[in-house]
């Protein structure tokens, strides 16, 4: 698994680095590496640039968002950064407090808004915002997002669908330059058929996994239809009660961060990829929130009560992109998302108008390049598992509220 942990001393602007070799810190002006995902191709990169002229530290959130979070907390000489907070906490040493307004917005929302955390002295870097640390301040900034940026100036909607196209095939080409296995998440849904339709036009030969349940809704079935049209033979793995005893494990590796019911998708289909020996995946995360016609890169409201359906960004960039990159970054599985690369964020914004709030311009992209036998087999909502899935029997699964209740 990669991460950053790092100490900075205050005064003598000097990195005590735990994730690297010191000795990287001293070759050159600038030091630079992407963390976490696919990197400044689908914007969702961990960025981090080290002066060793000035002292000056940056260490930014892409602007979507990055897939890891970034942590940190002050000491009396210095401060510590972490992508992780166990590590952050190891290096910490001391015996942190529960924030208490922190854990009643994780308990409302499945994550905590801004910079805080679910402890009172650590803090987190919000999305599109960079964390600068000079020999005497620490501070966090908003990186340049003037709407001009993602607005173009004459569009088209006849350019809809060849935009989209190259806008996905530069992802798929970049995460072929990656020397080891790929595989691609698969679904019923629209989006992650969009990504197999054009990753099986460029060869890339890439594993497809999906995730299914033992109940009435499962839908590997579907997956293994659509499969056949493509003469792929899929990784099918499925949620069930052996996912619910792996909770503590689950919880361990989200840290805190993130918690919603599609988690247990998520480690399934992170722990398959991981046994096949696949190293990168493309996944379709978050094309439902970017195609939105609220969906505002431009600014994210730190505020303490969302109505989900009006804040598609903040759903995107703290919950769902979160969940995904945590999970498969912690087995170590870099992840590419091309819905959230910033050419398909333009496209977005372009066309939020035509798309509205169901992606119908979408939609009938994916219809006009799909096959028909494959576009027949889609269901509006692919990709999601039923919570009854994770109970053996109806009993356990009527009985579990009341074990919550004595909890």
């Amino acid at each position: 698994m990669s991460y950053l942990c790092l100490r900075y001393l205050f005064r003598k602007g000097e990195i005590q680095s735990v994730s690297k070799p010191d000795y990287m810190w001293k070759q050159g002006s600038v030091w630079y590496e992407e963390i976490g995902s696919g990197g400044s191709e689908d914007g969702t990169f961990v960025r981090m640039a080290w002066d060793t002229e000035t002292g000056i530290l940056q260490v930014q959130q892409g602007l979507f968002a990055g897939s890891v979070p970034i942590y940190y907390v002050r000491e009396e000489n210095g401060c510590l950064i972490a992508t992780s907070l166990a590590k952050l906490l190891d290096l910490w040493k001391k015996r942190p407090t529960l924030y208490v307004k922190g854990v009643e917005a994780f308990l409302r929302h499945g994550f905590v808004p801004g910079s805080d955390t679910l402890l009172e002295e650590i803090k987190q870097v919000p999305p599109g915002h960079t964390l600068v640390v000079t020999p005497t301040d620490i501070r966090v900034m908003s990186c340049d997002r003037r709407r001009e940026v993602f607005l173009s100036d004459e569009y088209n909607v006849r350019d809809f669908k060849e935009r989209a196209i190259d806008a996905v095939d530069s992802c798929l080409e970049c995460m072929q330059e990656e020397e080891c296995m790929s595989a691609i998440a698969l679904s019923s849904g629209y989006d992650s058929n969009f990504l197999l339709a054009r990753a099986e036009s460029l060869g890339t030969n890439a594993r497809v996994v999906s995730v299914g349940e033992p109940t009435e809704e499962d839908e590997s079935h579907t997956v293994r239809e659509i499969c056949a049209h493509y003469h792929i033979v899929p990784e099918i793995t499925y949620v069930g009660a052996e996912t619910f005893s792996c909770f503590t494990d689950i919880v361990r590796r989200l840290e805190g961060q993130v918690f919603e019911p599609g988690v247990f998708l998520q480690y399934e289909l992170a722990k398959r990829t991981a046994q096949i020996g696949c190293k990168t995946i493309l996944c379709g995360e978050c094309a439902d929130q970017v195609y939105h016609e609220l969906f505002d890169p431009t600014r994210y409201e730190m505020a303490q009560d969302y109505k989900f359906g009006q804040h598609p960004y903040e759903l995107a960039s703290s919950m769902i992109l979160k969940k995904s990159g945590i999970l498969l970054q912690s087995f170590g599985i870099k992840a590419y998302y091309p819905y959230c690369s910033p050419n398909i964020i333009r496209l977005g914004c372009d066309y939020r108008k035509e798309n509205g709030r169901d992606k119908a311009l979408h939609k009938q992209t994916c219809r006009e390049i799909l096959d028909p036998k494959v576009w027949s087999r889609l269901s509006k909502k692919g990709g999601s598992t039923s919570l009854a899935a994770l109970f053996e029997t109806d009993r356990e699964k009527e009985k579990w509220p009341d074990r919550a209740k004595k909890m």
